[in-house]
């Protein structure tokens, strides 16, 4: 399936900043559209895109993807999902969320990100003006699941599909 423009380059920052972490690129899974707009695993990660696309983005985790990450990020090797875990998820969300938007703007698409927010726990919901949003999961071998959940909209007559 051709992934929209906007979807491919919110892909491609993710598998970007993965790679910086010595993470082989995950496999991708077919995209699912689901309502309402909710979390949707253990560890989520979300952050907002404001301007040429408006709403949440969200990055869930299993907990084996979050500690991995976190140890990767900042070198914790926890047992627990614990502060520190939280602060490297939030830290390497940022970093996704920067390369999006720089995917994004050199492609035409403005916005700006905004601050990230960690929720703990599937089914919380997440505001959005979208009515339904997108799922790209995703399956790495040495990573474990995560998923992209974006409940984005276009501003009209800022983009083309």
């Amino acid at each position: 399936m051709t992934l929209p423009k906007h979807v491919a380059l919110i892909c491609e920052a993710f598998t970007a900043v993965l790679a910086e972490d010595n993470h082989a690129e995950p496999n991708r899974g077919d995209l699912k559209t689901f309502q309402p707009f909710a979390t949707s695993m253990p560890i989520n990660a979300v952050f907002s895109l404001y301007g040429h696309l408006e709403g949440p983005v969200v990055v869930g985790l299993s907990l084996l993807a979050a500690k991995r990450l976190a140890r990767d990020t900042a070198g914790i090797t926890g047992v627990t999902f614990d502060r520190a875990c939280t602060n490297a998820i939030a830290q390497w969300t940022q970093r996704f969320a920067m390369a999006a938007q720089n995917r994004l703007e050199n492609n035409g698409i403005v916005c700006s990100v905004g601050s990230t927010s960690i929720i703990k726990g599937a089914r919380t919901k997440v505001v959005t003006k979208a009515e339904s949003g997108l799922l790209i999961p995703y399956q790495g071998n040495d990573l474990g699941l995560a998923e992209i959940s974006l409940g984005l909209v276009k501003r009209l007559g800022q983009i083309a599909a």
